[in-house]
């Protein structure tokens, strides 16, 4: 990758934000790739995104009862950072 394509690469990755929940009037916007893991488990996943995915989610667990595919909230977030960045999503690990 030249220096010119990693810029870009980088720029297009950090871009792709979402919504922290800060417990109160004060969530903000953060790159995904950016987050902290205390941050990534306040991630803000937006209705329609949920829906979707824990309908998918609750499928997948209907066929194989794989507890990863489990709609918990700690799946629906981490299929929600990986649809947004999958770097994001790479070293996220949240235990209920």
């Amino acid at each position: 990758m030249t220096p010119q394509e990693k810029l870009e690469f980088t720029k297009k990755e950090m871009s792709k934000q979402v919504l922290v929940d800060n417990f109160g009037p004060f969530n903000t916007k953060k790159p995904a790739l950016s987050l902290t893991p205390k941050e990534a488990k306040n991630v803000m996943i937006p209705k329609a995104e949920r829906a979707k995915i824990a309908e998918a989610m609750q499928r997948q667990y209907n066929r194989t009862k794989d507890p990863r595919y489990a709609p918990t909230e700690a799946n629906l977030r981490r299929e929600y950072l990986y649809s947004v960045s999958p770097g994001a999503a790479a070293d996220y690990q949240e235990t209920e």
